[in-house]
């Protein structure tokens, strides 16, 4: 999770003049639990590989600084996208969606994912069901990207 997202999320959505539409105060205390536990990597900043193969990108403004994924595969590059483009027909269109800070940064985004990775396709929205179709699948609600 990035830093600056974690710190937005816990703190100052909460403060006079923050922004928590659509955070579950449930979820705060979950994240709060899972960094105290050990198990949260805060990373902060874009364009940061976080292991090997793996790199962070932010800027999309659905939430304070979420943030997605390129994967560097043996033969291509995977972007998973997550909050950061939450459709096909956002990317396809470059729409934002309704629940972000700034649309224009969300659309931004849209548009740099693009240069990112060589093969549109493999631009893995995060929540549409065309994945399933778009992909073999090994098991329920998981596929094989190549």
């Amino acid at each position: 999770m990035q830093k600056n997202d974690f710190l937005y999320f816990v703190g100052d959505a909460w403060q006079k003049g923050g922004n928590h539409n659509a955070l579950d105060k449930k979820d705060v205390r979950n994240i709060i639990e899972v960094n105290l536990e050990g198990r949260l990597r805060l990373v902060n900043g874009d364009s940061v590989e976080i292991i090997p193969g793996i790199e962070a990108f932010t800027g999309s403004k659905h939430s304070f600084e979420n943030q997605y994924l390129l994967i560097n595969a043996h033969t291509d590059k995977v972007l998973l996208a997550s909050d950061a483009c939450w459709f096909y027909y956002n990317l396809d269109r470059l729409l934002s969606v309704p629940l972000v800070m700034d649309a224009n940064a969300y659309i931004n985004q849209l548009k740099r994912m693009k240069t990112l990775i060589s093969d549109p396709e493999l631009i893995i929205p995060g929540h549409d069901r065309l994945v399933l179709s778009k992909f073999p699948q090994v098991a329920e609600h998981v596929v094989k990207i190549r």
